[in-house]
């Protein structure tokens, strides 16, 4: 099995899969991490008729997951590849599917984890927004202090800004992410996304996608 990650937005996804989980673990038959990146998959006809398809993991909630491991679990090869020179792909059409998308997907993956969600929110607004904030709030700082305390904050939050704009760019050079985009709206939007999935998990209630309770 072969999950392989398109150009764009979803890149910048797979970036943060590939911190978490090694592919070199992944595709290691010694270890039993498994990973699948659902919305482009290639299989092996032989494996894929083993494992029962689809079919298999019609009830699950995150099933491109579920077949990763079930590939793992049967000893077939399993690989997390990059491809962001053959394919690209969009992964919902509006905000609405995008917080129902992920909701779901954070539901699962955090598992008995749940109490990372506040923490991660916290470090994905500090390191996407925090440049930004920052200097906003020491400007003006700096206009009302006018002190060389304000002026000292200034310059901190603008080096700090300045190396955001290096990771965009750096990032549009090497995956083709747009540069442009509010990254401190993005991160507030996934931030509320992983909490809520975490409330919701911690409280019992079910997870709901395509009109489908599980």
């Amino acid at each position: 099995l072969h999950g392989i990650t398109g150009s764009g937005k979803t890149e910048v996804l797979a970036q943060r899969i590939v911190a978490l989980l090694d592919p070199v673990r992944v595709r290691s038959p010694k270890s039993e991490i498994a990973v699948g990146y659902g919305p482009f998959m290639f299989f092996r006809f032989a494996a894929y008729t083993a494992i029962g398809g689809h079919a298999a993991v019609a009830t699950e909630v995150v099933e491109d997951l579920r077949l990763a491991q079930r590939i793992k679990a049967a000893r077939w090869p399993l690989a997390y590849v990059h491809g962001i020179a053959a394919l690209e792909l969009r992964m919902y059409d509006s905000l609405r599917q995008i917080i129902s998308g992920w909701k779901k997907n954070f539901h699962v993956s955090l598992g008995a984890a749940q109490w990372f969600a506040p923490l991660g929110a916290l470090l994905l607004l500090l390191v996407f927004a925090g440049p930004a904030v920052a200097l906003v709030g020491s400007a003006a700082f700096w206009l009302m202090a006018g002190s060389a305390a304000s002026a000292k904050l200034l310059g901190a939050s603008l080096l700090c800004y300045a190396a955001d704009w290096l990771g965009r760019l750096s990032l549009a050079h090497s995956y083709g992410v747009s540069w442009r985009g509010m990254r401190s709206l993005g991160s507030a939007v996934v931030a509320y996304i992983l909490c809520v999935s975490s409330y919701q998990a911690v409280m019992g209630r079910p997870v709901v996608w395509r009109g489908r309770a599980y």
